[in-house]
């Protein structure tokens, strides 16, 4: 403790034991999991805080940035969102992706939508069950088959157009 306090509290051995979830020689950085709160000093109780990152959609399986750091793009408790995902948790899929997994490296999976048969004309779905949003008279999970009796998907309107079959010679109206 002499030598710390000669030094002026900058050196003076390797410190065992250190607590409030901080570590290194000199308990300076905060342990992973955890970020330094930028306006308390590393000696304060309370100066690591823990991330807050979803572990399924962030990188390093939830951990945050452990200091600010501009030079670095670091901001301390900043999550690094895996490629696919957004937010400041990390916890939503990007639009035209769904189902969020820890598993998946990407973090969600791109939406396999029809334009033609899509409301919006795009590849957008459901971000957790990734059902496509269909027009009127088009089904099917990916908005890819017209509704019985209609036919010629397409990008117009209702997606999709009635048979209009004579029912006198028709077998059957589809």
């Amino acid at each position: 403790m002499a030598m710390y306090q000669a030094t002026g509290n900058v050196s003076g051995g390797v410190c065992d034991d250190c607590q409030h979830n901080t570590m290194g020689r000199n308990c300076e950085m905060c342990k992973p999991f955890y970020y330094q709160d930028a306006f308390k000093d590393i000696r304060d109780p309370q100066v690591c805080v823990a991330c807050d990152c979803d572990p399924d959609g962030s990188q390093n399986g939830g951990m945050c940035d452990s200091h600010t750091e501009p030079s670095l793009g670091m901001v301390g408790g900043q999550c690094r969102c895996k490629a696919n995902v957004e937010g400041p948790r990390c916890d939503k899929c990007k639009t035209g992706y769904f189902g969020l997994s820890a598993e998946n490296p990407q973090g969600c999976q791109p939406c396999r939508c029809d334009p033609r048969g899509t409301v919006s004309g795009r590849s957008q779905c459901d971000p957790v069950s990734g059902d496509c949003f269909c027009k009127r008279l088009v089904t099917g999970r990916s908005c890819d088959q017209c509704l019985p009796e209609h036919w010629a998907l397409s990008h117009d309107l209702n997606g999709c157009r009635g048979c209009e079959c004579d029912i006198g010679g028709a077998h059957d109206n589809q």
